[in-house]
């Protein structure tokens, strides 16, 4: 039975074609593969890694299945490779329904312990059972290698060209679903705001927050003594208390109560600041009854 999926034709042949391409590193996880120190401890970390990746698989959907996923992925030892075709550069849902999926693995694998880092950029990739090849992959590589240096999804200048694009589609950019995703750090780079994720059309799920915010306050407590590790926490824990303080969506019967519930969900004071991405990009004249174009993805509006 010939292969199937995004990147094989019907006849079975590999084929290239414009997409997104993220590459990401799970923190910590080369360490836990170096420190099994024989075939028992090997076996039960494949398998516990083996069940986490599974859940993962599921969110995102059957990578050869173009009916069930909109993507293409593979786990990779202490990575995962996602690959998103898109149509064209007009086509912002496809742009939109990746985003959305980076920023759910994220915050699933967050929650499960591993603080995530990597890169998303665009251009002609192919993902398929057998190979993965392009330049994308590539340079997604390097920026988490080079760029990222925070538990982040840095997003390159291909993406963020990508973005500006869509972003013309509303008649003012804080309207754009691509602002609300895309976040600038206070060092310039340009990142996936995942916990976007957690609002919803009746306020945020809290308790997503509040295990974020125990998982932070674990890390800042566990690697005290380790600055490496320790800057991570400290970022996250910056990038959570701006998200909270700003950005979280109460639902009407929590909006009263708003001041005293974000005292319970903010970590140690921060002070790196981070502000949303297109917020500067010029405004169009759309007549008042069009409005914006909006995002459709597959789980509802964004």
């Amino acid at each position: 039975m010939s292969e199937k999926g995004h990147y094989i034709d019907r006849k079975g042949r590999p084929v290239v074609r414009p997409s997104c391409c993220i590459y990401a590193d799970l923190l910590g996880m080369t360490e836990r593969i170096r420190g099994c120190a024989d075939s028992s401890q090997a076996a039960t970390l494949c398998a516990s890694m083996f069940r986490l990746f599974k859940k993962v698989g599921q969110e995102l959907g059957d990578p050869w299945n173009i009916n069930e996923s909109f993507s293409a992925h593979q786990f990779i030892s202490d990575g995962l490779v996602i690959a998103a075709p898109l149509s064209g550069k007009d086509d912002d849902g496809g742009l939109g329904f990746t985003l959305l999926d980076i920023a759910r693995a994220q915050l699933f694998l967050v929650l499960s312990g591993f603080p995530v880092r990597g890169g998303v950029t665009y251009g002609d990739l192919h993902l398929s059972r057998r190979l993965l090849i392009g330049r994308p992959f590539l340079d997604a590589y390097n920026i988490e290698r080079n760029r990222a240096i925070f538990p982040r999804m840095v997003v390159d200048s291909t993406i963020l060209g990508l973005a500006k694009h869509h972003v013309s589609f509303f008649g003012i950019p804080e309207r754009a679903p691509q602002t609300k995703a895309l976040w600038k750090d206070e060092d310039g780079e340009v990142f996936i705001n995942y916990l976007d994720c957690v609002n919803g059309d009746f306020g945020a799920d809290l308790n997503t927050i509040k295990k974020h915010r125990r998982i932070i306050a674990a890390g800042l407590k566990r690697f005290a003594d380790q600055p490496r590790v320790l800057q991570k926490y400290k970022w996250m824990a910056s990038y959570h208390n701006e998200f909270c303080e700003n950005h979280l969506e109460m639902g009407e019967d929590a909006a009263g109560q708003r001041s005293g519930a974000l005292s319970r969900l903010l970590i140690e004071p921060t002070s790196r600041r981070f502000s949303r991405w297109g917020l500067d990009l010029p405004s169009v004249h759309v007549p008042p009854k069009l409005g914006g174009k909006r995002i459709q993805t597959r789980r509802g509006h964004r």
